[in-house]
């Protein structure tokens, strides 16, 4: 009894501990993303987000952006969808539209991103790669980038990973409450692709995911009308996403040969994009060695199991997650290139950082690996140099500064006459 008692106490414990521990890296993940907030002005891109935020709202649903010089008018066609200018536009009438208001939401979406990471990971893989996962999050110069910045790239890769989770949870859960389970994966599911078009990417691996489970568990009817469901609600918005974009290749987009698009995504989410261009070309490489060691660990560990336990489903999602995205955009690329760098593929992004947490936490769980505690500390350390190197860069190098709209938009109005 005592021994029961002892062991439940440690538990408590245990559980408490990792609660806050995830607190702090919440913590982290905000006071990170924070500060100077609105210190940069708005740039180009933001200025469109400006635009439409502060509209009404039949007109951010039209989609429309109207140029006009006092004289001429010239009418376009956003290339994005108008949940997140939506969203913005509320945000705007509760905070104003300084710099600061306009990029919170940005903001409050990547601190979502990292909290997800950690449900995810934790129910993948148990509590450490859930902590290791979201930790990965709360450090990287990829979210940092984007969550300084009023875009909707973190929007959609928080809106991708929850119609993840909760497509893993409606798919696990037999009884008649995971029809909840799946009216939440359908509206998360359209809600990624009304944030972005390019995220219908991971419908594939959707249906991937579940083909597996289904197969796995000969549950086809019980699976199927929820996925068909989920399709009608996705598959208008798509096609209307693919009547909207513009019939011409635009600028800046270009085919990238594989090997190319690989290094672009494996440094952007490592040490981010301000991290590749000056972090030493040996720390650089150790930290892609890390990466692809941490896969390959999650592999082994499955192929130990023939892949049979849930855990080995779960590495099979990882990597779909992660790969198929990029393999149809590659594909796509030799009929029109659809890349210009990391953040059209940034929704992919929770499973690279999954993979980095479950992997780290499997090696300090392995008997099969010697020194596996050391070696897990030793790639974590690497990790968190390449990513505070990105992250100091990013707050430091005038290199990564936005251009300075503030000071020229105040020189024009000075000297307009």
């Amino acid at each position: 009894m005592s021994q029961m008692l002892n062991s439940t106490t440690g538990d408590t414990h245990r559980t408490r501990l990792m609660h806050w521990l995830l607190v702090a890296i919440l913590g982290l993940a905000f006071l990170r993303g924070v500060y100077n907030l609105g210190h940069d002005s708005l740039w180009w891109d933001e200025s469109l987000s400006h635009y439409r935020a502060t509209h009404d709202v039949p007109f951010i649903l039209s989609n429309r952006i109207v140029l006009e010089d006092g004289i001429n008018q010239v009418v376009t066609t956003d290339n994005h969808p108008p949940l997140y200018f939506l969203i913005l536009h509320f945000a705007v009438r509760l905070m104003g539209d300084s710099e600061f208001a306009l990029r919170f939401p940005s903001l409050a979406f990547a601190v979502l991103c990292v909290a997800l990471l950690y449900a995810w990971g934790k129910r993948m893989f148990g509590p450490e790669a859930g902590l290791l996962s979201a930790l990965m999050g709360a450090c990287s110069p990829l979210y940092l980038w984007y969550a300084q910045e009023a875009r909707p790239y973190t929007a959609v890769t928080f809106w991708g990973l929850l119609a993840m989770v909760t497509l893993m949870r409606a798919l696990e859960t037999r009884e008649r409450r995971g029809i909840r389970w799946w009216i939440t994966y359908a509206c998360s599911t359209a809600a990624m692709i009304w944030t972005h078009y390019l995220s219908f990417l991971l419908l594939p691996v959707h249906g991937a995911i579940v083909v597996l489970h289904a197969a796995r568990g000969g549950r086809w009817k019980q699976i199927a009308l929820p996925a068909i469901l989920t399709l009608l609600i996705a598959l208008p918005i798509l096609i209307y996403g693919l009547y909207a974009m513009p019939k011409q290749p635009m600028a800046g987009y270009r085919f990238i040969p594989l090997r190319d698009l690989l290094r672009d995504l494996a440094d952007s989410m490592g040490p981010g994009l301000t991290a590749a261009s000056t972090l030493p070309r040996w720390l650089l490489w150790t930290e892609r060695v890390i990466f692809l060691g941490c896969a390959l660990v999650l592999c082994i560990h499955a192929g130990r199991q023939r892949f049979t336990i849930r855990e080995g489903q779960h590495v099979l999602t990882l990597l779909a997650y992660l790969g198929l995205p990029v393999v149809i955009m590659y594909a796509l690329s030799y009929v029109r290139p659809a890349y210009m760098n990391i953040r059209h593929l940034m929704f992919i992004s929770p499973a690279f950082y999954t993979i980095l947490g479950a992997g780290m936490a499997t090696v300090l769980k392995a008997k099969w690996l010697r020194m596996g505690k050391t070696v897990a500390v030793a790639a974590l350390a690497v990790l968190l140099m390449g990513m505070g190197w990105g992250s100091e860069q990013y707050f430091r190098n005038e290199k990564f500064e936005k251009d300075d709209h503030r000071a020229w938009g105040a020189y024009l109005r000075t000297h307009a006459q």
